[in-house]
């Protein structure tokens, strides 16, 4: 198989460092396979189990031991997945029956970049009890189509680096997202709108003010995420530009 060079610059560290700081944040464990490689798996939601972002792509034996040790339901992490010399990769993890799923674009966009916008337009609420963390988490889940934990959710609210707000219009909740703080970078996640209220622009006024709200709070050098296809277009308007691509794999499609 080729050996694979993923990317070392820095904002590409920053990038898959926030996201994978976030995971464990949500709360995660570090599995040590029987070679003493390290294999990370999430205790709750996001169920995600990932080996080391910055290391050459594991062989199908350490694959196939990853599967043993993970919870069912697990969804695993191929970074760097649309290298071409990661297609041999695919129909290997299928034979060991994990089902390729949703393919995610790691972002990046200097904070010197931020485009003034329709920030009025939804106001800012801050998350920071129990009840509230458990309202943001249905919406939240309604927004991307799968639950989400609120205990999860009500375990970081306390954490000075995660800044989890919703979206009001007219006093309403309709709009959620989750900030992360890594150093100077700040990780953009959980960007989500109420179903019944999409087409009115709350996805992009919801970005302008959470990003122009995390720039006067933390003043960071850059902001960085991980677009759907679906959110990709936006994030490109915004300002951000493509670094790699990550692909989700699992055993069953619940937790994507």
């Amino acid at each position: 198989m080729t050996a694979i060079t993923l990317p070392t610059d820095d904002s590409y560290a920053a990038n898959v460092d926030n996201l994978t700081g976030l995971w464990q944040h949500f709360g995660s464990t570090a599995v040590q396979l029987p070679d003493n490689t390290t294999l990370h798996l999430s205790t709750a939601w996001p169920h995600r189990a990932w080996f080391n972002p910055h290391a050459q792509p594991q062989p199908l034996s350490r694959w196939k031991q990853a599967i043993e040790a993970a919870p069912p339901g697990s969804t695993f992490v191929v970074w760097d997945v649309a290298h071409p010399a990661q297609q041999c990769w695919h129909k290997r993890l299928q034979s060991l029956g994990l089902a390729p799923g949703a393919t995610l674009t790691g972002m990046n966009m200097p904070a010197a970049d931020i485009a003034p916008g329709n920030e009025a337009l939804v106001s800012l609420k801050t998350i920071t009890d129990s009840g509230q963390a458990r309202l943001w988490a249905q919406l939240c889940g309604r927004s991307f189509g799968y639950p989400i934990d609120e205990r999860v959710i009500a375990g970081v609210l306390d954490n000075p680096d995660i800044w989890i707000m919703a979206g009001l219009l007219r006093g309403q909740p309709v709009a959620t997202t989750l900030l992360y703080r890594t150093g100077d970078v700040v990780g953009v996640h959980q960007v989500g709108v109420d179903p019944e209220q999409r087409g009115l622009g709350l996805a992009r006024a919801m970005m302008q003010s959470a990003l122009s709200a995390a720039n006067k709070k933390w003043r960071p050098s850059r902001f960085v995420l991980q677009a759907s296809e679906q959110g990709r277009g936006l994030y490109r308007q915004l300002g951000f530009r493509q670094q790699f691509t990550l692909g989700l794999f699992s055993l069953n499609q619940i937790h994507q």
